[in-house]
């Protein structure tokens, strides 16, 4: 969902931080199309969504409003806006009406130069205008490749917050880099696991045909790479092991 002069439009772009619609895409749209008149607020949430778009706004010259993290049921989305600018208010949910009050009795807007690269972006994501070309004005390649479609990540730096983007659109924080790497690595595992055991089961059919056909010895064989088979699988499933419960401690 983007934020556009007297409109809003919808459509189906690439993810960012693995989510659509996506708070960063809205904010820093908003921040393109109204600059100083923009008010972003965070509330309760998990990882950093919300961040860079909120530094969009604050460079833009917009209001930004996080919720209380003490009070927020999951705080990391608030701490991460606060860990990485200085916000304009936080407070509680039962304060939130009256500061956006304040805020337009009393703000003198003014129109602002937007920066280059959230205008940038914000044209990206309103006409879904990626290609190699594109992202190469906004950042400088990375040595890390997309999750999601394999693609070249190209880093952007915007002072607070670093992200990654591939030519097709596909967006990242590092948190969320991180974390798709993680998921995409435990999927191969398991599709390494199935791989496994069909090839193990393969094995023992051959060696039953062989055996019944009088050739012990190739049958030897047969059961020999299957039991050696079955230590690497065996290895395997205690890595997914580990893999599981070191995401469900994070």
């Amino acid at each position: 969902m983007l934020v556009q002069k007297g409109r809003i439009q919808l459509g189906r772009g690439p993810e960012e931080n693995r989510w659509r619609p996506s708070i960063d895409v809205l904010f820093r749209s908003a921040a393109a199309a109204y600059n100083s008149h923009v008010t972003g607020i965070v509330l309760t949430g998990l990882m950093d969504d919300g961040t860079s778009g909120m530094w969009a706004i604050k460079r833009s010259g917009g209001t930004c409003i996080v919720q209380d993290p003490n009070e927020a049921e999951y705080p990391d989305m608030p701490l991460s806006v606060l860990n990485k600018m200085e916000v304009d208010y936080c407070v509680s949910l039962r304060d939130m009406g009256s500061v956006l009050q304040q805020v337009m009795e009393t703000k003198e807007f003014t129109q602002m130069e937007i920066p280059p690269d959230v205008l940038a972006e914000a044209t990206i994501a309103e006409k879904m205008a990626t290609g190699i070309d594109v992202v190469e004005k906004i950042g400088d390649p990375s040595v890390y490749t997309c999750p999601d479609c394999g693609g070249i990540l190209t880093e952007e730096n915007d002072g607070k917050t670093i992200r990654y983007r591939c030519h097709t659109g596909h967006t990242y924080t590092e948190r969320d880099l991180m974390l798709k790497q993680a998921e995409n690595t435990e999927a191969t595992l398991w599709v390494a696991l199935r791989m496994m055991e069909e090839r193990k089961n393969l094995l023992g059919r051959m060696e039953a045909q062989t055996r019944q056909r009088g050739f012990a010895r190739f049958a030897n064989d047969h059961k020999q790479k299957g039991v050696e088979l079955q230590l690497h699988i065996n290895k395997l499933k205690e890595l997914l092991t580990i893999t599981q419960n070191s995401e469900n401690e994070n």
